[in-house]
C-alpha cells in the first residue's frame, strides 16, 4: 500500500476517533429533572462522569424558565443565562475561561428581549479591558463603539464590522451551551409525572 493511499485512511481513522471521542463525551453526562406530562419540569442539573455540577437551571413544561448557569470542569462559573418560555430573556452574561480554578474576567454582558439583542452589549478581551459598547434595538445594531488591544477608539466603521464579529462568534459559542443542554434534556416519559428522572 502506498503513501498516497494510506493518507485518505488515516484521515477516516483519525475522524472515526474523533467522532467516537465526542460520542463519549456527550455519554458522561448525567441530567436529572423533575417531569411532568412527559416532558423536563422544575429544577434541572447536568452532572459530568465526576460528579461536577457542569449547568443548573430550570424547565416549565419543557420550556427553559429563568437563570441556566454553565460551569466548567474545574467548577469555574463560565455563563449565565437568562430565559422567559425558553427564549433569552435579560442580561446574559459570560465569563472568559481560564485554566486555574478561578473565575476569569467576564467576557460578554448582553441585554435580550424574547431572544434578541436589545439594549446594551459589552464585550471584554481575556486581559478585562473593555473592546467593544454596542447597542441593538430588537435584533438590530443601531450604535457601536470599539476599543482595539491598546485601548484606542476605533472609526465607526470599524467598530460596527467588530460589533458583527463579536455577534457571530457569542451566538455561536451561546448555541454551544444551549445544545449541550437540549442533548441532554431529553423526554421524561418513561418517568412517572411529577417524579424525577436520571437521564443520560
Amino acid at each position: 500500500m502506498t503513501a498516497r493511499t494510506t493518507r485518505p485512511l488515516r484521515a477516516l481513522l483519525a475522524a472515526l476517533i474523533v467522532a467516537a471521542a465526542g460520542e463519549a463525551a456527550a455519554q458522561a453526562f448525567s441530567a436529572q429533572s423533575g417531569c411532568r406530562d412527559g416532558v423536563p419540569h422544575g429544577a434541572w442539573q447536568l452532572h459530568d462522569a465526576k460528579g461536577h455540577m457542569r449547568v443548573l437551571g430550570a424547565f416549565n413544561r419543557g420550556r427553559r424558565t429563568g437563570s441556566f448557569i454553565f460551569w466548567d470542569e474545574n467548577g469555574v462559573r463560565i455563563a449565565h443565562l437568562p430565559y422567559e418560555e425558553d427564549a433569552r430573556n435579560g442580561t446574559l452574561a459570560l465569563w472568559h475561561a481560564r485554566a486555574a480554578q478561578a473565575e476569569g474576567p467576564q467576557r460578554l454582558e448582553a441585554a435580550y428581549a424574547a431572544g434578541r439583542l436589545n439594549g446594551v452589549v459589552r464585550a471584554w478581551d481575556a486581559s478585562g479591558r473593555i473592546r467593544g459598547e454596542y447597542v441593538y434595538r430588537d435584533g438590530t445594531l443601531v450604535d457601536a463603539k470599539a476599543w482595539d488591544a491598546r485601548g484606542r477608539e476605533l472609526p465607526p466603521q470599524a467598530a460596527r464590522g467588530q460589533a458583527s464579529k463579536d455577534a457571530t462568534a457569542n451566538e455561536t459559542y451561546l448555541r454551544t451551551l444551549e445544545a449541550l443542554v437540549a442533548r441532554h434534556a431529553r423526554s421524561c416519559s418513561a418517568a412517572t409525572p411529577g417524579t424525577h428522572a436520571s437521564l443520560r
